[in-house]
């Protein structure tokens, strides 16, 4: 009865300091589904990138610690608020994206593969990086701008290996730049 009288503040004191030991929670699951991109498109103003890009009306904008901004569809973002939210959280995959970047390169015309039919500036940009067995892709449309050089990119949730996803990836490319000004 003592050793009762005893512990019972030591317990409820632990129990107040740490209230993860009192009661054990589920972890939170952050499994939202993607989201098909619409086949409706908004015009979104980048004034720090100097252009205007069309994007599908139900993505959204992310900006990044780097300075660039990332368009996801919205069980993407959801999924990132909530992870952010809730660390340790379930539900953590790999996603795709468009992102908008200032250019790592100083030179417009660095591995040019195309240029963008109609548009002055703007280029479709495709380095191939062989490593052992493997090559990977790296295409992106790459614009000179009043605020110098960006770079859009599709971000796919693993690398690009075969070269006719890299094709598709260039026609869709081809597609954003269409819809991208520079402002």
């Amino acid at each position: 009865m003592i050793l009762n009288k005893l512990l019972l503040p030591v317990i409820l004191a632990c129990s107040l300091m740490f209230p993860a030991l009192a009661q054990r929670k589920e972890p939170v699951d952050c499994n939202f589904n993607v989201e098909e991109a619409s086949n409706i498109n908004r015009t979104v103003r980048l004034d720090k990138f100097g252009i205007t890009i069309d994007i599908p009306l139900n993505f959204r904008a992310m900006s990044r610690v780097d300075g660039s901004v990332e368009f996801l569809d919205n069980g993407t973002y959801q999924l990132f608020n909530c992870l952010a939210k809730n660390p340790g959280a379930a539900g953590a995959r790999g996603y795709a994206a468009i992102k908008v970047a200032k250019s790592k390169t100083n030179y417009l015309y660095s591995n040019v593969y195309e240029k963008v039919p109609g548009k002055d500036n703007m280029f479709i940009v495709w380095q191939k990086d062989r490593q052992e067995e493997v090559t990977f892709h790296s295409l992106s449309v790459r614009i000179k701008s009043s605020r110098g050089i960006v770079e859009i990119e599709i971000i796919e949730d693993s690398p690009l290996e075969n070269e006719e996803d890299a094709k598709e990836i260039f026609k869709s490319l081809l597609k954003i730049a269409e819809g991208t000004k520079v402002i």
